[in-house]
């Protein structure tokens, strides 16, 4: 569906402040135009009610077709066995045949409606130009107790720096409706009161849900580079005026500048270890990266006598601290240094404090690693599939467990097939 179409189908709740749209990618685009939330960035809460009646076996969550950026619940477990997805703007809630019994129970009055959808989204504050929780404006007023805190945040999740609320709501009884999805924007950024005007400075990834898919879609099927993505990304404003663009560009939620585009799609390492060689004390450590032509190369190779976080981060540093800008012109001069504990010392690479890599890390569950990548880079994927069967019985039972767990994920055909390939050329054979 045109992006334009997608206005003719919210309905307005003059009374309540309020609209109503269907399921899918009429919500975002109502979002991503509203007048308060253009030029920002919006953070989220975790959704309430729906994982509870999908465990119930109430409801099911279905994706818009072409949607690749998200964690499904088959994929996403917490240390405490509870399954977690991927919470989408655009998801589709559908019933099942318990939750249509349920709704005529509902409608009989024999069964009270219930929430089954309940979702707070809210402005992340970038740029301190909002009036916070306390009632300063970009920054807390003396004696708040999150003006001692960092970014003035208690954690994360924490929704001081804005009173920007979104709230959005689909009851039960309303899931089979044309506009079952209830949106309501609160408060404002500013006080009306207030001279100074609104200047959000977005300095992280807003893009849309369905762009983000759109980037994954074509590095991963296409390999395509991010000048190319870019291209794919300002076709639709072709023949736009000069205003229409400096306004894609202001609310970042279609465009964005290329150093944050590096960070979506592009740049990822891999970081693993021979840990059993800590045995004989000389663990090796190794980072990977994906080349221009698509194929593995290796970055860094760490030998030391010992495997832990402190090991595994100096590594990690050392590769940081040298990888050169992007300048074809410079000459990328590097130096050795000695260490402050002078014990050693450090290659330095003079130009790394100007490049734009801002690398993502994929590892296993080794929590030494994890330890030392978080304070460098962040995580972006965290898991192994390795075939570690201690019987060929055992490995034969987890060769079609894997196939079908690649067969369910959302690429194409091929890939499928080169990975399973891959586990019986390679892992479950006789060599």
């Amino acid at each position: 569906m045109n992006n334009s179409n997608f206005k003719n189908f919210i309905e307005y709740n003059t009374a309540e402040n309020s609209v109503n749209v269907p399921f899918g990618q009429t919500a975002e685009y109502y979002l991503k135009n509203h007048s308060l939330l253009k030029n920002i960035r919006l953070k989220s809460q975790s959704q309430k009610k729906t994982p509870k009646l999908i465990k119930e076996g109430i409801i099911t969550i279905e994706r818009v077709e072409g949607t690749v950026d998200f964690i499904d619940f088959i994929e996403w477990r917490t240390k405490t066995g509870q399954t977690k997805s991927t919470n989408r703007i655009d998801d589709i809630v559908k019933l099942t045949e318990k939750g249509k019994e349920l709704v005529k129970q509902i409608e009989a009055g024999v069964k009270k409606d219930q929430l089954c959808w309940f979702w707070v989204m809210y402005c992340a504050g970038d740029g301190n130009s909002c009036q916070y929780e306390c009632g300063g404006i970009g920054k807390c007023i003396e004696g708040c107790q999150n003006e001692v805190l960092p970014n003035n945040l208690k954690n994360y999740n924490d929704m001081h720096l804005c009173k920007i609320r979104i709230i959005s709501e689909v009851y039960l009884s309303k899931i089979d409706r044309p506009y079952p999805l209830k949106i309501k924007v609160l408060n404002s950024h500013l006080p009306s009161n207030v001279l100074i005007t609104h200047t959000p400075q977005i300095s992280r990834l807003s893009l849309t849900r369905q762009v983000r898919d759109n980037i994954i879609i074509n590095r991963r099927a296409d390999y395509i580079t991010t000048k190319n993505i870019k291209a794919k990304m300002l076709a639709p404003y072709n023949g736009a005026n000069e205003e229409d663009l400096r306004e894609a560009l202001r609310n970042q939620k279609e465009l964005c500048e290329d150093k944050k585009l590096y960070r979506y799609g592009k740049y990822c390492i891999g970081v693993d270890s021979k840990y059993d060689l800590n045995s004989d004390r000389a663990p090796v450590l190794a980072v990977v990266a994906e080349n221009d032509a698509g194929f593995g190369t290796s970055l860094v190779f760490g030998l030391s006598n010992k495997e832990n976080n402190w090991t595994t981060s100096i590594a990690l540093k050392s590769l940081k601290n040298n990888i050169p800008c992007n300048d074809s012109n410079c000459e990328h001069k590097w130096y050795y240094e000695d260490l402050p504990n002078e014990k050693g010392f450090q290659r330095i690479t003079e130009c790394a404090k100007n490049h734009n890599w801002i690398l993502l890390v994929m590892m296993d569950k080794h929590r030494p690693t994890k330890i030392a990548t978080e304070n460098v880079y962040p995580i972006a994927l965290a898991f192994k599939i390795v075939s570690r069967s201690r019987s060929i019985e055992l490995a034969k039972e987890l060769g079609p467990l894997y196939s079908e767990f690649i067969n369910s994920l959302d690429i194409t055909q091929k890939l499928k097939n080169k990975l399973v390939k891959d586990l019986y050329n390679n892992w479950i054979c006789n060599e």
